[in-house]
């Protein structure tokens, strides 16, 4: 299966996954009421960080899928205007 043909194939299911991408990033919490300071005890941890990188990450899952969509979603459109 070539590239184009495995990108015609999952279209749907990468929308879906745009979709949950989007929820997952509205979802992250700002951490409020956290010590800006990495804890000591056990091990650092940093939750401020941990949640800024996790945006970072879904955000650039997220612009991958929109480019991998974005051709098809505008071969559609054309579609639909000009009549199938």
């Amino acid at each position: 299966m070539t590239y184009v043909e495995r990108c015609l194939y999952e279209y749907r299911e990468n929308l879906a996954l745009i979709d949950t991408l989007k929820s997952e990033i509205e979802d992250l919490v700002s951490v409020r009421a956290q010590n800006y300071e990495s804890n000591i005890g056990g091990g650092q941890s940093n939750p401020v960080e941990a949640v800024i990188m996790k945006k970072l990450y879904l955000e650039r899952r997220l612009g991958r899928m929109e480019r991998i969509t974005r051709a098809i979603k505008r071969l559609d459109e054309e579609f639909m205007r000009f009549g199938r």
